[in-house]
């Protein structure tokens, strides 16, 4: 396992960043991490959660996915509380563990296929990563993410907007050496979560309108009279 996770369950509070505790409420909703090993999944997530960079004595392979819960404090947000938890899952990158990682997509709102700027590999298996989770969880939706931006590339733009595209998905450059657009990442993902919520409340509504109505609408029913037969 990791060295970065003595303890597998932990809670990060947005408002306090840096500090965290062992917990087992449930989350909001769930986000998972794909792609090869070693292509900057786990240095994403914890930049993310600690606000710097790891040193190289915190690195590790993931080799068993790692659970992490995170607070967005939002107050000024319109659904009626004070934010959402994200679930997050630091899935391991090998093959060796994809068994064990598929039991950890299930009903994940949102999945981030990493792959290294500098790796053509974690690249070419990037589509292998995006084939297994819509196998799995097809409804999971796919944010793509180039991790080790501040390395020279090795992959050609072009070819990333176009699995992009084919994928309807939403592309991301980032580096876990200087920060650049990770928060940007898990807020998108935390503000189209919020999208989501607020049309599947307005479906929700919709129908119970739409039922109320149709039973405002009928008509009673009178009770049949019947003669006496004596």
């Amino acid at each position: 396992m990791s060295r970065l996770f003595n303890n597998i369950f932990s809670i990060h509070d947005g408002r306090k960043r840096r500090k965290s505790k062992v917990i087992s409420v449930v989350p909001d909703f769930k986000v998972v991490t794909l792609g090869e090993s070693g292509c900057g999944k786990t240095s994403l997530v914890q930049w993310f959660l600690k606000r710097r960079k790891l040193d190289q004595s915190e690195i590790g392979a993931t080799v068993t996915p790692a659970f992490t819960r995170f607070k967005f404090i939002d107050d000024d947000n319109d659904l009626g509380n004070d934010g959402l938890s994200m679930g997050l899952w630091d899935t391991a990158g090998s093959e060796r563990f994809l068994s064990l990682s598929r039991l950890y997509y299930r009903d994940a709102f949102a999945a981030l296929l990493c792959y290294d700027v500098s790796d053509e590999y974690s690249w070419n298996r990037l589509r292998y990563w995006i084939n297994e989770l819509q196998e799995n969880e097809s409804n999971c939706r796919i944010y793509i993410v180039g991790c080790k931006a501040d390395l020279p590339r090795q992959i050609c733009p072009e070819k990333v907007s176009e699995l992009a595209d084919e994928y309807t998905s939403i592309l991301y450059e980032t580096s876990s050496e200087t920060g650049f657009q990770i928060e940007e990442v898990f807020y998108n993902i935390y503000n189209d979560y919020k999208d989501h919520l607020r049309i599947k409340r307005k479906l929700d509504d919709e129908e119970i309108t739409k039922v109320s109505k149709i039973n405002l609408s009928s008509e009673p029913i009178e009770p049949i009279k019947r003669r006496c037969s004596c």
